[in-house]
């Protein structure tokens, strides 16, 4: 391959990364910023951990419905226990979401 050749490829190749990147933050960029995935369940099950209701769906609806504006009924708290325990440090150093910090 030529020198010029292997730039244009070069060249392609990230045009051809930077539109699929572009399309996968377009298209999940709002479903992620508003908690609108298993995150929900997640911060549910760290919240309700050590209460003897973590697999109750109520606590857990009410808990998404106040944290991210609603709920999701098929997103509930489903993994073992220590999960939970485990994302709890999380959520007392106020994490919401992955990566951010809550001013609360």
């Amino acid at each position: 391959m030529t020198g010029q050749k292997r730039t244009l490829f070069l060249l392609l190749a990230l045009a051809s990364a930077g539109v699929l990147i572009s399309g996968f933050i377009a298209a999940m960029g709002p479903v992620l910023r508003t908690g609108a995935n298993d995150f929900a369940a997640f911060y549910a099950g760290a919240t309700l951990a050590g209460s003897g209701r973590i697999y109750d769906v109520e606590p857990q609806y009410a808990l998404q419905k106040q944290q991210f504006g609603a709920y999701m009924p098929a997103v509930t708290f489903i993994r073992l226990p220590f999960y939970g325990s485990e994302q709890e440090s999380d959520r007392a150093v106020g994490v919401t979401e992955v990566g951010v910090l809550s001013s609360r």
